[in-house]
């Protein structure tokens, strides 16, 4: 199953940016939450 990374944050514009990454098949992404 192929995982991928959505990374969405807001520029100075106020505008939101999202960015979609597909994991390689020697890549795995794990989950990291920072408050």
């Amino acid at each position: 199953m192929a995982q991928y990374l959505v990374t969405t944050f807001k520029a100075s514009t106020v505008r939101k940016h999202t960015y979609i990454t597909r994991a390689k098949s020697n890549q795995r992404f794990n989950e990291v939450l920072q408050k």
